[in-house]
């Protein structure tokens, strides 16, 4: 009897534990039990047109293309691990579409604009808590939220103005036999990109000042004790401050966007943007980081009007 892809898929994640972080293994274990293998779980051989219908699926229930294309990464490494094996599912040069139903399109909505940008800035900058700090962190450095939750006093040199980002603070998904759960974990960087040192701005290091006088370098930032805060209790403080400031279609996430939309209109060059948002390209940066609006582009195009044509 075949081997199914329920079981290869089984197989192939025990084999990729020991070459993956735990973080990691624990993405592709969550991709596994909650998409692949209610789709295909007993096929023996899996054909385009079953990859296509399972993209169709999910692009209908709400998953962008990113997180779709990202399920079929796993898919099909699967099928390559299944194919060395001499089992089945061998891999197939499948050609995909990714436009099924409406198309999807990049927003702006998860970018604050200028004056809700400075009203937020002004707002944690003077109500000084903890929590607040971080959402100050994330306007003014581009900090991830799970890098937030994993800050600690020592890892802000006040003395030189700087905080040295170099772990994150992830819950990952777990599967031990029948039993299914989330466990916390403090985390090396995402990439060895992410590990970097990021200048604190006047008005963010003031705020800090304010806060670590006498605080434990041990503690964590976000919560000044020895005990840290998830991303999902953070996230759910910055929700309730932008719900009472009447700031609507903004996520946390959206403030890194933000952040970098200010820097490149700021004219800072794409390369040092980069390395400050710890993206191992520039590419990454400017593809999913800069959202430029109708007035940058018409600045834009009016500048290189003003040097092309001649002055009347």
């Amino acid at each position: 009897m075949k081997n199914t892809f329920e079981i290869w898929a089984r197989k192939w994640s025990t084999h990729k534990k020991t070459f993956v972080k735990s973080s990691t293994h624990a993405m592709y274990i969550f991709i596994i039990e909650k998409h692949l293998i209610p789709f295909f779980n007993a096929r023996a051989t899996i054909m385009e047109s079953n990859v296509q219908e399972f993209v169709d699926r999910q692009l209908e229930a709400g998953h962008s293309v990113k997180t779709v294309k990202g399920m079929v990464t796993v898919l099909r490494m699967i099928a390559v691990y299944a194919s060395k094996q001499k089992g089945c599912l061998p891999p197939v040069g499948w050609e995909l579409h990714y436009n099924a139903g409406a198309p999807h399109r990049r927003t702006t909505e998860n970018v604050l604009n200028v004056k809700d940008y400075k009203a937020l800035v002004n707002h944690v900058s003077k109500h000084v808590t903890c929590l607040n700090l971080g959402v100050l962190l994330a306007l003014t450095t581009g900090m991830r939220i799970g890098e937030l939750c994993a800050l600690q006093w020592q890892d802000i040199n006040v003395k030189h103005g700087v905080v040295d980002v170099y772990k994150t603070l992830e819950r990952i998904y777990l599967v031990d036999g029948d039993h299914r759960g989330t466990q916390i974990i403090i985390n090396t960087a995402k990439t060895p990109a992410s590990v970097r040192q990021i200048p604190l701005p006047k008005q963010t290091l003031s705020v800090v000042k304010t806060l670590c006088k006498d605080a434990n370098p041990e503690c964590y930032m976000l919560t000044n004790s020895s005990k840290p805060t998830e991303p999902r209790s953070f996230r759910n403080h910055f929700n309730r401050m932008a719900r009472e400031l009447g700031l609507t279609g903004v996520t946390f996430h959206g403030l890194r966007h933000s952040f970098a939309t200010r820097c490149i209109e700021s004219r800072c060059d794409y390369k040092t943007l980069s390395t400050i948002l710890g993206h191992s390209s520039v590419s990454v940066t400017m593809n999913y980081y800069v959202h430029p609006d109708n007035n940058q582009k018409k600045k834009c195009i009016e500048n290189m009007l003003g040097h092309v044509l001649p002055k009347t």
